[in-house]
């Protein structure tokens, strides 16, 4: 082989890996920016108040996803929404009675000498709200039902069962 044969080869290969790696580092870069980005969003709804998950708008997406599933017809959907709205703040209010004693529990056990029965009491307390959430959940679940004709009845357990079923990856049919 003729040496600007080898030189154009060489030089041809050194270009081509030249262009890989700046892709590379173009692509870390681009990735690593879009994180930090990220973080930065859900720091910031956080400030705001905003649960990342579910995001603001979580009621309004539920309430249009329950809609379009059932069917429901403008008056059944307008109880719907009374119905979802009151169940939301009900929990929404019980989840912030939950936190709180979650955060005294904290401050208590991080304490030199922390009271053991004040733990065990705010560990009861927790439990009992959590009660009181999941009792709530199936209030709603009922009182939902009671708009609904026996098609729909169907399609809301169904649909009930199917998003359990994602989020936690279990089936709950017979």
């Amino acid at each position: 082989m003729e040496i600007i044969t080898k030189k154009r080869l060489l030089i041809g290969t050194i270009v081509i890996l030249l262009i890989m790696n700046i892709s590379a580092l173009s692509t870390i870069a681009y990735y690593k920016y879009s994180a930090k980005k990220h973080i930065e969003q859900i720091r910031e709804k956080k400030k705001r108040g905003i649960n990342s998950y579910r995001g603001k708008n979580y009621g309004q997406r539920v309430k249009k996803y329950v809609r379009k599933e059932l069917n429901l017809s403008d008056e059944q959907f307008k109880k719907y929404s009374h119905l979802k709205d009151i169940n939301m703040q009900k929990s929404r209010d019980l989840w912030k009675q939950i936190n709180e004693k979650r955060s005294l529990t904290f401050k208590e056990y991080c304490k030199e000498h922390p009271d053991t029965l004040l733990l065990m009491q705010l560990s009861e307390d927790i439990g009992n709200l959590h009660k009181q959430v999941h009792r709530e959940m199936i209030r709603h679940f009922n009182e939902v039902e009671k708009i609904l004709d026996p098609e729909q009845k169907k399609q809301f357990r169904e649909m009930l069962c199917k998003m359990a079923e994602h989020k936690k990856g279990r089936k709950y049919k017979n």
